[in-house]
């Protein structure tokens, strides 16, 4: 069987083996009598698990018709979705509640299940298989046995973050098993995800042939240990005072102390990543060629960069009008494109460093000045007045009341969101989704971010400032200069990420392992637009005027979803607090 990249292929193998009832966690059909041919047969186990990666390797966006359009951007500063019925209102409107549905928690939520049964599956069955595999440069089953192992590790992480301490689904449920599985501790849930994570890592070529680029690899098994030790060592989840008390149950919630070790742990493991793409993972590397107008665009534009770790893979070419481009792309009418509020475009700061001065009250005649003076990867991330989209919108008019920009369905922020669609889409060139998972970037921040926390000194450590400087120089930034204090130094990290991985599923999560979705403009209070106007003295600029397009809240019981009110009434389910 020809083994590319991990496109879906047989959707009757997961239709039958990915089937679940529509309660949370209810056991699928029996599939004994199926199994041992799956097992018995190298192509038919290659099949399924390719329906586990379409299950279990997911980002948030809307796919093949799956919840999720739009990602999960516009539930925070990062964007605004101009559609009334999608589902990130009800986060604006901190309106999430224990009955507004699980795709709303997680958009992911029934397949998580599903991926998660399967990957017990192989779990369990590998070491059993009757064929004899082809030859290959690795071991067949330790492969199949890694892959396992980090996709139940995956969708484990992907609830943590969401919910906190969740039920943990070690085990291939049969029926006639006990399926109201109690959640787990913090603590408990952390160590199972790394505990699979480093038990993939051993497992796991560092890389493939090209035939093979998109399956899971040592290096994605580092990335989601580091990432999860990341989350842990928050504020979110490191203290014994969180942000809302479960009495008893606190452990669900936080560890129920704060360790600065937790900090030193997730340094080290993302230390390890930059270190493997040094050693094993040499194929993996920063985009840098001393372009920092071009390198950043490409990190993201170009399909199966150097710079991607894991990327999902469950889709050939698709055009613009299908998920997940679809939401993100600029209609003549409106109804479409992720607008980008001011709140978020003020976090750019000068080529210089310095802060942009943007004024609120005013506005001014200098629009196209302004954004002509921002951190180079402003314009690579984004479509704003006069810039390209693509071959069929050359120059885009965000004036107020124009065909991109018309009244009764504005671009409210003036701005929209071009990553992730790539330039070169348009309805008469597809092209395949580059939706990436984990990618180098993140962990040189994540490396800068949790050694300050971990390091007992008032000003930042050296070794942190350094790798938070390769991704300045990257973009073409001034460097954090030595000597800066410990919470500047949070400040500009914070900043940093907000920035360097826009748009990739991070802002939300970022905010809330920080505690600081109750700051005034990030996902409570007035979120600013701007209305675009010409000159009539000045055609080669543009006045723009804020206003305010919205009012959100954030409730502080939102720091942590709400599981389903129907699972919670069976009475094996403790609620996170405030719902």
């Amino acid at each position: 069987m020809k083994r590319t990249v991990i496109y879906v292929i047989s959707f009757v193998l997961a239709a039958f083996l990915g089937t679940s009832c529509e309660d949370y966690l209810e056991k699928p059909p029996g599939v004994d009598l199926t199994e041992d041919m799956i097992f018995d047969n190298e192509q038919n186990l290659e099949e399924f698990i390719n329906g586990t990666y379409w299950l279990g390797v997911t980002s948030d966006l809307g796919w093949q018709g799956r919840e999720g359009g739009g990602g999960y951007a516009p539930c925070c500063d990062e964007g605004e979705i101009s559609m009334a019925w999608y589902f990130q209102h009800v986060w604006n409107r901190g309106a999430l509640n224990a009955s507004t549905g699980p795709t709303t928690h997680d958009t992911r939520w029934d397949d998580r299940w599903k991926a998660l049964r399967r990957a017990n599956i192989l779990i369990e069955r590998i070491g059993s298989i009757t064929f004899e595999p082809t030859n290959r440069e690795y071991d067949y089953k330790n492969r199949v046995m890694g892959e396992a192992l980090w996709i139940r590790a995956y969708n484990h992480f992907e609830l943590f973050r969401k919910f906190g301490g969740i039920p943990k689904i070690d085990k291939r449920l049969n029926m006639g098993d006990d399926m109201k599985i109690p959640r787990s501790s913090v603590e408990d849930i952390v160590k199972f995800i790394v505990k699979d994570c480093e038990d993939a890592a051993g497992l796991l070529p560092s890389s493939y042939a090209s035939n093979e680029r998109g399956r899971i690899h040592k290096g994605a098994a580092l990335a989601l240990k580091a990432r999860t030790l990341l989350y842990a060592a928050s504020p979110q989840f490191n203290t014994g005072n969180p942000y809302m008390s479960l009495g008893g149950d606190n452990n669900l919630i936080c560890y129920g102390n704060t360790d600065v070790s937790r900090w030193k742990a997730a340094a080290d493991a993302a230390l390890a990543v930059l270190t493997w793409a040094e050693t094993e993972g040499k194929w993996c590397k920063l985009i840098d060629t001393d372009q920092p107008d071009k390198d950043y665009l490409t990190s993201w534009n170009v399909y199966d960069n150097s710079e991607i770790i894991l990327a999902q893979k469950a889709s050939g070419a698709v055009g613009p009008w299908h998920w997940p481009f679809e939401p993100m792309t600029p209609k003549t009418q409106g109804q479409g494109g992720i607008s980008v509020p001011l709140n978020f475009v003020m976090l750019y700061q000068k080529k210089d460093g310095t802060d942009q001065n943007w004024d609120l009250k005013n506005g001014g005649d200098d629009l196209l000045a302004k954004y002509s003076e921002l951190d180079p990867r402003f314009a690579q991330t984004h479509a704003y007045h006069t810039s390209r989209w693509n071959n069929q919108i050359e120059k885009l008019d965000m004036t107020s009341g124009s065909v991109n920009n018309p009244l009764e369905q504005p671009c409210w922020g003036g701005v929209m969101a071009h990553k992730p669609v790539p330039y070169d889409l348009s309805s008469d060139h597809p092209i395949i989704p580059n939706v990436t998972l984990f990618r180098l970037a993140e962990f040189y921040l994540n490396y800068a971010e949790a050694l300050n926390e971990a390091d007992p000194s008032a000003v930042v450590p050296e070794p942190a400032r350094l790798k938070a400087n390769v991704i300045r120089d990257r973009a073409g930034m001034p460097e954090f200069p030595a000597g800066m204090s410990k919470n500047d130094f949070r400040k500009a990290i914070k900043r940093e990420r907000a920035i360097e991985l826009a748009y990739e599923n991070h802002r939300l999560w970022d905010l809330r392992r920080w505690l600081d979705c109750e700051q005034d403009g990030v996902m409570k209070g007035d979120m600013y637009g701007i209305k675009i106007y010409p000159l009539e003295n000045n055609p080669t600029d543009f006045k723009y005027v804020p206003y305010v397009f919205e009012k959100r809240f954030f409730p502080k019981y939102m720091y942590l979803n709400p599981f389903p009110q129907s699972e919670v009434n069976k009475g094996y389910i403790v609620q996170n607090p405030g719902y």
